[in-house]
């Protein structure tokens, strides 16, 4: 939150570079909200006692944010990439509307990966839900979605 405040607050701070930055810091901080409390109760109980609804947003809020989180990865080490390795002509090209769309592509892939486990999903009565994971039967969404969300960010990490 400190580092959102502070990309915010300070106008210096207000650079293409650091709009990724505060986004990474927002995804984090979604996930520390919305995604980890839950996920301690679950763990800890180890049944699901929080109903078919609140699964599904909990779930698609996991794979939304995580991946995005990942994703903001790559996207901050193509932009520094790109400006050690092209600094004159991508300093021309690094402003804070491609910046922007950068964030936005990020945000599209990781809602592509988590929705399509919400169109699938059969509801159960409330007594018959003890646990709340994405259904693996389904082997192109699972191919798609770890390689979407791990694979390909993994390897482009590794390269950069």
């Amino acid at each position: 939150a400190f580092v959102i405040a502070t990309i915010f607050l300070t106008r210096k701070l207000h650079t293409p570079a650091n709009f990724l930055i505060g986004s990474l810091a927002i995804t984090d901080l979604l996930v520390s909200i919305l995604v980890m409390p839950i996920s301690i109760v679950y763990t800890v109980t180890k049944t699901w006692s929080l109903g078919q609804i609140v699964c599904d947003i909990w779930l698609s809020s996991d794979i939304t944010f995580c991946t995005a989180s990942i994703l903001h990865l790559c996207v901050i080490a193509l932009d520094r990439y790109w400006a050690i390795t092209d600094a004159l002509e991508y300093s021309k090209h690094r402003t804070m509307r491609r910046a922007g769309m950068m964030v936005v592509v990020v945000w599209v892939i990781s809602v592509s990966i988590s929705l399509p486990p919400l169109f699938w999903r059969q509801a159960k009565a409330q007594e018959e839900l003890t646990e709340c994971v994405v259904n693996t039967e389904k082997i192109f969404y699972t191919l798609y979605s770890t390689f979407g969300a791990f694979y390909i960010p993994t390897v482009l990490l590794i390269i950069l």
